[in-house]
């Protein structure tokens, strides 16, 4: 038992300090509890900031869903991971007085066979209900956590980006 509680309990503390293990820890503290959105701040034009993110969404294997124009910078992408579905959105306009602003977002639910699972294991229907990522606990958080990543990847790609995480 002692060696339960010497060498298993700080595994699982430093599991419920940051629901994504790849945010550094100067971020995962910069981010607010209940914080579900990511706003960014930088010179470059909103195309170029757009592009930019769009590329990261990309590489990290979410697909994109949709556009609401040809030359609009608002984009959703979703991604199924397990037995979650997660979609971000972003939103990049030009800045108050020059450079770009972005605004990033995140929800989730669980995928159609995930419920599927659920309701044949225990006999009660699931809803597919979408629920904000936010940065609170569990599944919430985790979606956060993609949200806080691709900022993250944005302060290391652009150099005079700024950063603000705000529960909106």
């Amino acid at each position: 038992m002692k060696f339960l509680l010497v060498h298993l309990l700080p595994l699982l503390l430093v599991g419920c300090v940051s629901a994504n293990p790849n945010i550094t820890k100067e971020l995962a503290g910069a981010i607010p509890k209940g914080a579900n959105t990511a706003t960014l701040h930088t010179n470059l034009a909103a195309d170029e900031l757009g592009e930019l993110i769009q590329t990261e969404l990309m590489r990290r294997g979410l697909e994109r869903q949709s556009d609401d124009s040809p030359r609009s910078f608002s984009t959703s992408f979703a991604l199924a991971h397990q037995d979650t579905e997660l979609r971000i959105m972003t939103s990049v306009a030009p800045g108050p007085e020059s450079g770009s602003v972005a605004t990033i977002t995140g929800e989730w639910r669980l995928t159609a066979e995930f419920a599927n699972f659920l309701h044949r294991k225990f006999g009660t229907p699931q809803e597919q209900k979408i629920f904000p990522a936010e940065w609170t606990r569990g599944r919430p958080a985790i979606a956060f956590g993609e949200v806080a990543e691709i900022a993250q990847e944005m302060l290391q790609a652009i150099p005079d980006i700024k950063v603000q995480f705000s529960r909106n």
